[in-house]
């Protein structure tokens, strides 16, 4: 008996409530990944099987020009190079909820289901952007600036990668930098906005102003504590993420409820460590 159809000898508004229900469950997923800014940042490039447990990113060496005639000699044409960063989906997690039959009769099945819905969105946005945002910490290296103004630090974090040079990239176009602040920091950079000349191509009215010289600023309250401020370039994490329905059969035993949510797992890994760099978070010693 599908989840649903479970829930259905609760039926109280009408032979509508099915899809209603359908569409609550159905949208979580899609809000959270509307919601949250790992989504927009994280590395989408991923192949494999989730049911296998695991994916892998690959990241692809620069390429290099020989003078003509090189491949003929030796026979073949160079080979692409990659180096694939396993991403394990180790992280098994639920969340699942109970519904008395008198709750749902007396509150109302949709309305029940709408709250309880918001609430595992909200649970599952704060896990998901919590463990992007630590393990972007983790793999990124710390930038300590010379300049006092916390916006011209992060102008030195920026121009750290984006003339980064390696075997993967020759430097990084400031439209792929995105800087994450923790929200005082945020609103630091608002103020300076807000009384600086020059920045007619910031809107400061709005809440996000948005992008600042090409490059996008956000503000989240789930980066680490030891951290201010994160700089990294799109697709430097990798979060794949699993869901699965939790299909009720009827009531649970010896009880007059049902219960419904779903499984997830999910893993995340650095896939371009290289360009991720932090400024932490000021510390004062206390003496001994």
């Amino acid at each position: 008996m599908s989840r649903v159809n479970a829930l259905n000898v609760y039926q109280t508004e009408g032979t509508n409530v099915k899809a209603k229900l359908a569409e609550i469950y159905g949208e979580i997923i899609e809000n959270v990944q509307k919601n949250t800014i790992s989504t927009l940042l994280k590395n989408k490039h991923l192949s494999g099987d989730f049911g296998a447990g695991s994916v892998e990113a690959n990241r692809i060496e620069n390429a290099s020009s020989k003078p003509y005639g090189t491949a003929r000699g030796n026979g073949k044409a160079d080979t692409t190079k990659l180096k694939p960063v396993p991403v394990p989906l180790d992280k098994n997690r639920e969340l699942l909820k109970e519904f008395e039959k008198y709750d749902l009769k007396r509150i109302g099945i949709v309305n029940l289901m709408t709250r309880e819905k918001r609430n595992m969105q909200l649970a599952m946005e704060r896990e998901l952007e919590t463990t992007f945002f630590q393990k972007a910490y983790d793999v990124g290296t710390e930038v300590i600036p010379t300049a006092s103004e916390t916006i011209k630090q992060i102008d030195e974090v920026i121009l750290s990668i984006e003339k980064t040079k390696n075997q993967f990239v020759n430097g990084v176009p400031r439209a792929l930098i995105n800087v994450v602040c923790d929200p005082v920091v945020y609103q630091e950079i608002r103020d300076y906005l807000d009384t600086q000349t020059g920045n007619a191509n910031v809107d400061t009215s709005i809440e996000e102003f948005g992008k600042r010289n090409r490059v996008m600023y956000y503000s989240s309250v789930y980066i680490p504590n030891e951290a201010k401020v994160i700089v990294m370039v799109e697709e430097s994490v990798a979060e794949p993420v699993n869901v699965d329905q939790y299909d009720a059969n009827g009531t649970i035993p010896l009880s007059n409820a049902t219960a419904d949510g779903f499984f997830y797992d999910y893993g995340c890994e650095g896939v371009m460590p290289d360009l991720i760099k932090f400024i932490a978070n000021e510390t004062e010693e206390i003496d001994g």
